[in-house]
């Protein structure tokens, strides 16, 4: 069957059934492979549905353009004034998201098949990467949001702490808040076999005047460590 006919004899419908079921299965496919490979470290709600439904919304809006330059131009034009209202959780989310856009869009203009083998081969190497763990910060890696007085002299003040806790540390990032009032320093932290959470943010607590410590466990959730 050949799909290149929607564009030139005008919208057939079952072809148009066949594209918009493939890239909802494909949809489908997708996000059962984000909810598979998220499982154990949690994943975002809001991601699932638009990775379901952007393929099937994205072939939707090709098979309609089509050719005609001027409804091309138009949609552009519509698409500029859209925002997304929602802070995506990870790099990994917006990827995916990309993902089911070009599911959509290899759906829309017909090529069935090769979107069909491409959407299987890179959720496979997706799997796969999952499963070695590839780009995974090391175990026992955690980052410190650490809240101390503006005035404080921060270099340095933290390191005898740190090297009772940590193997190693890295300073990120500093920012002042509450209208420059409170500084906030950002860390990267390796800890030492055994070490105790607890006893670290007490001792980090002490330091600086009881303010805020807080403590990202998973070092790949990337929404709560922007600095």
């Amino acid at each position: 069957m050949d799909f290149q006919t929607v564009f030139t004899e005008g919208l057939n419908l079952g072809n148009t059934l066949i594209m918009l079921g493939s890239a909802i299965g494909l949809g489908l496919l997708s996000a059962l492979v984000y909810m598979l490979t998220h499982r154990s470290v949690g994943y975002s709600s809001a991601i699932v549905l638009p990775i379901i439904l952007i393929p099937a919304v994205s072939s939707s809006i090709i098979l309609l353009v089509g050719t005609n330059t001027a409804a091309a131009l138009s949609l552009a034009g519509a698409a500029a004034v859209i925002r997304f209202r929602t802070t995506l959780g990870s790099p990994k989310d917006l990827t995916y998201l990309f993902f089911a856009l070009a599911i959509g869009l290899g759906c829309g203009t017909g090529y069935v098949a090769y979107t069909a083998c491409f959407t299987v081969v890179v959720l496979a190497v997706i799997t796969a990467l999952e499963l070695l763990k590839v780009g995974r910060t090391p175990k026992g890696v955690i980052k410190l949001r650490i809240t101390i007085p503006e005035d404080m002299d921060y270099p340095g003040a933290f390191d005898d702490v740190m090297q009772a806790y940590a193997s190693s540390s890295k300073l990120h990032s500093v920012k002042t808040t509450e209208y420059g009032s409170l500084c906030e320093l950002c860390y990267v932290v390796r800890l030492k076999p055994g070490a105790d959470i607890k006893q670290f943010i007490d001792a980090l607590r002490e330091r600086n005047g009881n303010l805020t410590v807080r403590v990202i466990l998973d070092p790949d959730d990337e929404k709560n460590f922007i600095a």
